[in-house]
């Protein structure tokens, strides 16, 4: 990836991060997918593949945060059968 391809890419990411930190998640939106397009068009090869199997790690992204969830459930539980005070969250 030429220098001026990186800079774009890591600078774009950069502030979008600080904007969204600041709450300005619009900015911080456009800058994001300014940095990912000129990543993307940089590697459309593994860009191409990352689109292909993205279902695939949405479902196992989906089980792990059920996952987590229930066990989250099962904490409150056991806290709230200890005697302790059960927070939601």
């Amino acid at each position: 990836m030429p220098n001026w391809k990186r800079a774009i890419t890591f600078g774009s990411l950069g502030a979008a991060t600080a904007l969204f930190l600041a709450r300005k998640k619009p900015a911080a939106a456009a800058l994001a997918g300014l940095g990912l397009a000129v990543l993307v068009l940089d590697n459309r090869e593994r860009a191409t593949s990352f689109w292909r199997d993205l279902p695939q790690w949405l479902d196992r992204t989906s089980e792990i945060v059920n996952s987590l969830a229930d066990l989250g459930e099962r904490l409150l539980e056991h806290r709230a059968a200890r005697g302790g005070h059960a927070a939601s969250f």
